[in-house]
């Protein structure tokens, strides 16, 4: 257990109050769970098509259960609903296997609430206008009627953007929060606000709460889910969440998706950890995501993950915060092989695309791994990962402020790598004020460049400092010789770590940093030692 929140020291200026608050999954019925082998139920490996029993199990299901499966390959040919207070077990992500059959999603969370839900729902769950300004770091809204409101309930809190790119992403200020105190006028929020709010704003559209009914209180583990193929594009996920709250996602392998693997939506406190998203049918902007982190999502984790050949492995975008993208390894075994050869065939983009010809892998390359897509995503954090490259693009618009890549090593997109990025570490497109780049190691002579192609003026209020690129350390906007802190979300190790690997793993005060490994690096080499 760690003892407290990290020190962010010479970063507290530039990052939330605390810091990125860690996640662990809540068990909110310790003790209370029942178990059921869905064998003996009538859902057995082998026999076909399982959705719709499985689906009739679980909306038959009271209390919180547990639903194991053995080992074996259950068929869904249409994707489940998930129910709160619901485990969906394996007997491993080697063992137990969901083969999905003309469809791209397997399960997927809905809860209820929301702008989309306003026009018809009971009036408890509809939008309330705010009465006054909340500055950043408040964490009290005042509200003319708090009737219905209640300690505990989850409530979106949101402002409209004044130039959305999409009308979907209006609201894009605020987050999902749980209300810890609620008085006649007022409502307190479980965190502090990251970025202040208005009353209006400058169209004169209200701020508002609204409280939701989101779907949680679990999640599953242990399995192993294989898309199918399929054709066009889906804008979902394999495992989609939509009003989500407490739930887990572990030790979960997806092989070859058709959209995303994991979709993320107006959820909280939702964890994804210990999986392996490998491949995809897709490349973006046609699908290909891996983790897709969409509206206003709050205090969300993606942690010690492995991700190879998704294109790109993260996109965030429309005002998540409070979200940490830690300690997980991208693999790209085609940018690998031209970084370490400078083959010419890595600028034919037909060599690319066909791994009967190219003998390694399918991609489309040149594209980030981690993608700021807009429309005002703000104060993630993308701390401890092995990743090729991160943009901060202007396809939607400006990305929100405090957004922090801080002690990754970052092995740049190859310099004869086809289409565009090459050589690029990090890119910013436009006028993302207030990001934080600290402590990185840029290798294969990779760049941080402001380089304009979309957009039309460059970022301000930057801080960037104490990166190494080419092999020099450059202290930018630190003083030299300054103190980082090890984590941004730790004030320890986090438990997945093992005590013969660094921690942390990388930066300017961290020897070996150009071979030191994660723990998802040491699953994944251990997964495919004598395999592709």
């Amino acid at each position: 257990e760690c003892e407290g929140p990290p020190a962010p020291g010479v970063l507290a200026s530039r990052v939330p109050p605390g810091a990125w608050p860690d996640l662990e999954w809540e068990d909110p019925f310790p003790g209370g769970w029942t178990t059921i082998d869905v064998t003996t139920r009538g859902i057995a490996p082998g026999a076909g098509d399982v959705s719709a029993a499985l689906q009739s199990l679980i909306d038959g299901l009271s209390g919180p259960t547990i639903l194991t499966f053995p080992p074996g390959t259950f068929e869904l040919h249409s994707p489940v609903e998930m129910r709160g207070e619901l485990i969906l077990r394996g007997a491993g992500s080697d063992a137990t296997q969901f083969s999905l059959v003309g469809t791209s999603r397997a399960f997927t969370w809905e809860g209820v609430g929301g702008q989309w839900a306003w026009p018809w729902i009971e009036p408890e769950y509809g939008p309330r206008e705010i009465q006054a300004d909340v500055p950043v770091d408040g964490d009290t809204i005042p509200l003319a009627d708090t009737a219905g409101l209640h300690p505990g309930d989850v409530v979106m809190v949101a402002e409209a953007i004044e130039n959305p790119s999409f009308p979907s992403a209006k609201y894009a200020r605020g987050g999902i929060f749980a209300l810890t105190a609620v008085t006649p006028t007022s409502v307190t929020l479980d965190l502090p606000l990251t970025v202040g709010l208005h009353r209006v704003n400058a169209l004169g559209e209200a701020t508002v709460v609204s409280k939701l009914r989101p779907i949680g209180n679990g999640g599953i583990e242990h399995v192993r889910i294989v898309s199918p193929t399929l054709t066009g594009y889906d804008m979902r996920g394999v495992l989609d969440l939509y009003l989500a709250d407490n739930v887990f996602l572990r030790d979960i392998t997806s092989v070859d998706s058709f959209g995303a693997d994991v979709r993320i939506s107006n959820s909280r406190r939702v964890l994804v950890t210990d999986c392996f998203f490998d491949q995809t049918q897709g490349s973006a902007p046609d699908g290909g995501e891996s983790i897709w982190i969409d509206q206003l999502v709050t205090r969300t984790a993606v942690v010690n993950n492995i991700l190879r050949e998704k294109h790109p492995p993260l996109v965030v975008q429309v005002g998540g915060n409070l979200v940490v993208y830690a300690y997980n390894f991208h693999v790209d075994r085609l940018a690998d092989y031209c970084h370490a050869t400078g083959d010419p065939n890595c600028r034919d983009l037909d060599w690319i695309r066909d791994p009967e010809v190219n003998g390694i892998a399918r991609g489309w390359h040149g594209l980030a791994d981690v993608v700021f897509h807009g429309n005002f995503p703000h104060h993630y954090l993308i701390e401890g990962n092995v990743f090729y490259n991160a943009v901060f693009d202007y396809h939607h618009f400006e990305q929100g402020p405090g957004n922090t890549i801080f002690r990754n090593r970052i092995l740049g997109n190859p310099d004869n790598l086809t289409w565009w990025m090459n050589g690029y570490g990090i890119w910013l497109d436009g006028p993302h004020d207030g990001q934080n780049l600290v402590g990185n190691l840029l290798l294969h002579d990779s760049i941080i460049t402001y380089q304009l192609h979309n957009a039309t003026e460059e970022p301000e209020d930057m801080f960037v400092a104490a990166n190494t690129l080419s092999g020099t350390l450059q202290w930018g906007d630190l003083p030299a010789g300054s103190e980082l802190p090890p984590s941004l979300y730790r004030s320890c190790p986090p438990p997945f770590w093992t005590d013969d690997l660094p921690w942390p793993p990388f930066g300017p005060d961290v020897p070996g940093s150009e071979t030191n490994r994660i723990p998802a690096q040491v699953r994944y080499e251990t997964l495919v030692a004598g395999g592709p």
